[in-house]
């Protein structure tokens, strides 16, 4: 039982690292790299799951590309390597390091972020404390996820029909 949690807990730190790694490349190559640290994986984890879902739908959809570890792997590797070798030329060229830009947030971003912070907590403690019982969230989605796990595409020739 103690095995199999945490080899979820593995897979699920092992997902997070990997849009994180997909987003930090964007946000290399995108210029982002200027803002803080936290701002920079926050932006690296939306920018990495954007990037990895939206590719693999589009990618699925309209090149039959097949829903799978290797094109998932591939597509984040993607961004990944070339914010990379984006870094790496800098710091070839000696300009690696951005100046550093301190200022102190705005006081809506604080109110903003105090206040995600506690709907997200809030979220949380009810989502562990009130776990997915309902029936019909299961038996639509649940089932759902396994046409297309089952067929490797999103689109399913069972939700087609």
């Amino acid at each position: 039982m103690l095995r199999a949690a945490l080899a979820e807990l593995a897979a699920g730190l092992g997902g997070v690292a990997l849009f994180a790694a997909a987003g930090a490349g964007l946000v290399e190559l995108l210029g982002l790299r200027r803002l803080g640290l936290g701002p920079r994986l926050g932006y690296a984890y939306l920018l990495g799951v954007a990037w990895v879902a939206g590719g693999l739908y589009a990618g699925s959809h309209l090149f039959e590309l097949p829903l799978n570890r290797t094109s998932t792997l591939a597509l984040a590797a993607l961004p990944g390597l070339a914010g990379l070798a984006s870094y790496a030329l800098r710091a070839w060229r000696g300009r690696a390091r951005p100046p550093r830009v301190r200022s102190r947030p705005p006081l809506a971003v604080v109110l903003a972020v105090a206040v995600g912070t506690v709907v997200t907590l809030g979220l949380l403690a009810e989502a562990l404390g009130n776990p997915l019982t309902d029936w019909d969230g299961r038996m639509t989605w649940a089932s759902q996820a396994r046409y297309l796990r089952a067929a490797g595409t999103v689109d399913a020739p069972v939700l087609l029909k």
